[in-house]
């Protein structure tokens, strides 16, 4: 898995957040009881989790729960317009922004999330009278607290008020070959797009077209109304949560790179370029190759820069095995951009004690057999070329301080890589 780290908040802040929101009077994470007048209210066949009206009031007021957990990468459809796609069955009208929530990864409120699950589904048997057929609002209906996967949502469109005008946003990011559709002309003349009221750290809003990115995978805390229906006896009962305000809490990112890290520098037929690791991270997302437990990926030529975290003692056996095993991927792979690459958390410990070292690897043109030998291997490091039929000697597993390893491969390009702990 890829490393990666919440920056948004510190803990003793959160911690302080944490202390405020359970003692918030609908927060369902709070151990004490929901409190006493809540029940479900039906209009038009649908019922609504409330609040008893107050003297004077026909229709009570829907119940505005909260509750914090992570917010899924998979199924984040967050988008302009949610689920919906162009090449895709659904109708329009209908669509929602849609994703799933689920137990935070540690933090103060991971154990608030078996009391929310357990008031939710207390609140649920409320409105289905414990009937065991219910469907939507998890994703399996009977995983334990712990495991129960949330589905929440809000609508894409909401009808425009009398005299208001048509919105022009959505006018513009129709799809062109949707523009002459009968079903999109009557959603531009009778609806407008909805805002998903996303909130950052700052309390500034997102804005909609970056909200699926921002809470991917990130800790929020959601404000939300439950919805029940049942349209026919045999039908189970439907829930929905519906969205009113998410707030981010902790938005996941890379971790930030260590200040230590060397340029790279790449030869070749553009004449050698300079590239700042950190600098670049950011326009390279597209390229990012995933360094899981030690294995690169034979996408694009990779630079791993490994953080200097604690000392490790077996961090002088571990690099040795790391070029053997993966230097075949690393030379034999199209030539390509350096891109970022995902560090796993256990390498920067394993290899923080390196100073930095710098590694050449000179590449030729291929050999008709494209079995070519290593050659011009010093300071007692092989690697082996996996696709060889002849085996070559495995690799030591020691290297001197300050090992420079150069390799000789077939092609004109060469490639200056260096690596700083």
């Amino acid at each position: 898995m890829p490393s990666c780290t919440t920056v948004i908040e510190t803990p003793l802040r959160m911690d302080n957040y944490h202390t405020g929101l359970v003692n918030e009077l609908f927060y369902v994470g709070n151990r004490c009881p929901l409190p006493g007048g809540c029940a479900w209210f039906e209009l038009d066949r649908i019922k609504k989790f409330c609040v008893n009206p107050s003297s004077g009031e026909d229709v009570p007021s829907p119940v505005a729960l909260s509750i914090v957990g992570r917010v899924s990468s998979s199924l984040n459809n967050t988008g302009i317009f949610g689920g919906w796609s162009a090449n895709g069955q659904f109708a329009p009208q209908r669509a929602r922004r849609t994703f799933l929530l689920s137990a935070p990864l540690g933090g103060p409120f991971r154990p608030d999330w078996q009391t929310a699950i357990e008031n939710i589904k207390q609140i649920q048997a409320q409105g289905s009278h414990s009937s065991k057929k219910t469907r939507y609002l998890f994703v399996d209906e009977n995983a334990s607290p712990m495991e129960a996967v949330l589905r929440m949502g809000s609508s894409v469109f909401r009808e425009l008020s009398e005299g208001e005008e048509t919105d022009q946003i959505l006018v513009q990011m129709i799809p062109p070959s949707k523009r002459d559709d009968p079903e999109w002309q009557e959603i531009v003349e009778t609806r407008a797009l909805t805002n998903l009221p996303v909130f950052d750290h700052l309390g500034a809003m997102v804005p909609l077209r970056r909200v699926r990115p921002s809470i991917s995978g990130a800790l929020v805390k959601v404000t939300f109304r439950m919805r029940c229906w049942k349209y026919n006896p045999t039908d189970p009962y439907s829930f929905a949560a519906d969205v009113i305000r998410i707030d981010i809490l902790q938005r996941q990112q890379l971790q930030p790179l260590a200040a230590s890290i060397t340029n790279v520098t790449i030869g070749g037929e553009r004449g050698g370029e300079h590239h700042s690791m950190a600098s670049d991270r950011a326009s390279t997302n597209d390229k990012e190759v995933l360094l899981n437990a030690g294995k690169i990926s034979k996408k694009s030529n990779t630079v791993a820069n490994f953080e200097n975290d604690a000392p490790n003692s077996n961090s002088a056996s571990l690099l040795p095995m790391f070029i053997e095993d993966h230097g075949h991927s690393l030379l034999d792979s199209q030539p390509s951009d350096v891109t970022a690459v995902l560090i796993p958390d256990a390498l920067p410990n394993a290899l923080s004690s390196f100073q930095p070292t710098e590694v050449n690897i000179q590449l030729q043109e291929p050999m008709a057999d494209n079995h070519a030998p290593l050659t011009n291997m010093d300071n007692n490091a092989t690697v082996v070329d996996k696709n060889s039929k002849t085996s070559g000697t495995k690799a030591k597993r020691s290297l001197p301080e300050g090992f420079h390893t150069s390799v000789q491969r077939p092609s004109k390009k060469s490639k200056t890589i260096a690596v700083a702990s």
